[in-house]
């Protein structure tokens, strides 16, 4: 249809709301996910809490809690970000940014014990249909 058109993109806004959607229903703990390699790979903050597993844990020990293939691919602490190595130890307030699939993301937070109870009840709240064409 695209072609057709002769456009170059074509936006369909209701199925990336409902994708978004699905995003923060599947890591409500987490502040921020995006999605790459048509959803094959995900990227996750998130956020240390004071009462974490995670805290003091040095990132080659990580594998002693979660049996997940997972990278944390950065670390960012009050206006310093790095890319930690093995021997970086999490501490409270760190925001990590992991990556991995869904599957093992979903499995990271389940062992972590960020993910506590199922979200129940959504409400969706919805505006005007707007649409432009550029």
């Amino acid at each position: 249809m695209r072609n057709q058109l002769g456009f170059s993109m074509i936006v369909n806004p209701e199925l990336e709301a409902v994708s978004e959607i699905c995003r923060v229903l599947s890591f409500p703990s987490a502040v921020k996910v995006d999605t790459f390699s048509r959803g094959k790979v995900e990227l996750a903050e998130f956020f240390v809490e004071d009462h974490s597993r995670l805290n003091g844990v040095e990132l080659n020990q990580l594998h002693k809690i979660t049996k997940t293939n997972i990278l944390v691919c950065a670390v960012s602490h009050n206006e310093d970000v790095i890319i930690p190595d093995g021997n970086y130890a999490i501490k409270p307030g760190d925001h990590l940014y992991i990556t991995g699939t869904h599957r093992d993301l979903s499995r990271f937070c389940l062992d972590i014990g960020v993910i506590t109870n199922r979200i129940k009840n959504v409400i969706i709240v919805v505006g005007i249909k707007t649409c432009f064409v550029f």
